[in-house]
């Protein structure tokens, strides 16, 4: 494979889980919850999706929210779906069918800590009826022996943003309800 263009070798990724979906469909029930942590070095294991597979790391999570209209009386915020990132392992495969079946997932918990293992989560961010919305692989890099990535997009209808201090300052929690126009508001 040295020396093959990536257009050509995501090709052949696209037909290998093309070829796998169509032959053997992975046998993994969703679980209610999934749940992850981030640590110290920005590492992410989100667990609990598929009981069977076991963790899934993530390198990478993005996620915002503007105001939907600084200037109105009531303002809303719109939120953003948050996108993802994790190396191609054994977890593809249940995924990619989860974007593609619509299967929704109750509640995603995704929890950041120091990684120690002695302090307490600091941040926390609960999500509720969740949907991988989108899914794309990204084979950069591959001819110095680097293993494919690929992104997803994370949907869901409500959230809650909680944050502790590490070192006993202040702590806090806001959540956001949306509603069909992904228009939110803070709820108490």
């Amino acid at each position: 494979m040295k020396g093959m263009p990536v257009s050509r070798l995501m090709l052949l990724v696209f037909v290998f889980v093309s070829v796998v979906l169509m032959l053997g469909p992975v046998r993994a029930e969703a679980a209610k919850k999934i749940s992850g942590s981030v640590g110290k070095g920005g590492k992410t294991k989100v667990t609990g999706i598929f009981p069977e597979i076991g963790e899934i790391n993530l390198t990478m999570l993005n996620w915002g929210f503007a105001a939907d209209d600084p200037a109105a009386a009531r303002a809303g915020v719109v939120l953003e779906e948050i996108e993802v990132e994790k190396e191609v392992d054994r977890t593809s495969v249940p995924l990619v069918q989860a974007c593609a079946g619509g299967r929704s997932f109750p509640e995603v918990v995704i929890v950041w800590n120091t990684g120690t293992g002695d302090e307490p989560s600091y941040l926390e961010l609960r999500l509720y009826s969740v949907k991988v919305t989108s899914y794309s692989v990204n084979g950069s890099g591959l001819d110095d022996g680097s293993i494919p990535t690929e992104t997803l997009s994370l949907n869901f209808d409500k959230i809650t943003w909680s944050f502790a201090e590490l070192r006993g300052g202040a702590s806090g929690e806001i959540s956001f309800a949306c509603d069909e126009d992904n228009l939110c508001a803070v709820t108490p």
